[in-house]
């Protein structure tokens, strides 16, 4: 049985958009590897994954390049 989808963050999720939101205010987007050493995970998929996760929800919009990470007016809110 798939779970349900929801718009509200995970904890995990919630970690990593915080982490990517005080990131940016350096003017530039963190790395996947970044992301992955902030939050003690052994591989840059798991980051990977969580910002997916984020985009898919409508917190941020991903476009093309290597660090591209843009917030979105929902994601600007929090």
């Amino acid at each position: 049985m798939a779970r349900p989808k929801t718009k509200k963050l995970s904890a995990a999720q919630a970690k990593v958009f915080r982490y990517v939101k005080m990131f940016m205010m350096k003017g530039y987007a963190p790395s996947l590897r970044e992301i992955s050493a902030h939050c003690k995970w052994e591989h840059a998929s798991s980051a990977a994954y969580m910002l997916k996760q984020l985009e898919d929800k409508g917190y941020i919009t991903r476009p093309p390049g290597a660090r591209a990470i843009v917030l979105t007016p929902k994601g600007k809110r929090i």
